[in-house]
């Protein structure tokens, strides 16, 4: 697979010569592919920063379900619920552990 067009070896299938060219040396290359990449880089920020957003949400709506769901069982199904508790305090354990790194990648400058 290829990520970007630089990467692509349009070099090698030309009738003409053109490594002389200044844009066809490996080292311009190089800065091409770094320049691209970063400007790609910018773009995945910010679609991280949503992706963090989410992930907040999704945790916190996680967990009001499985509260909400643990209430009403809590007559029917003594021992479901006690299932459903399990399961939530398994991943509250993973939950806070993100919650702990999400919240301090949140306070770096530029989120």
């Amino acid at each position: 697979e290829y990520s970007y067009l630089s990467e692509f070896d349009i070099l090698w299938d030309t009738q003409e010569d053109i490594w002389g060219w200044k844009w066809a040396t490996q080292k311009n290359g190089m800065l091409m592919q770094e320049f691209f990449k970063l400007i790609h880089a910018e773009n995945e920020l910010s679609r991280l920063h949503m992706e963090i957003c989410w992930f907040f949400t999704y945790m916190s709506d996680e967990e009001q379900r499985l509260k909400a769901i643990a209430k009403d069982l809590k007559e029917l199904d003594p021992a479901l619920v006690l299932q459903v508790i399990l399961h939530w305090q398994e991943h509250g354990r993973f939950n806070d552990i993100h919650l702990w790194r999400l919240l301090s990648i949140k306070r770096l400058d530029g989120f």
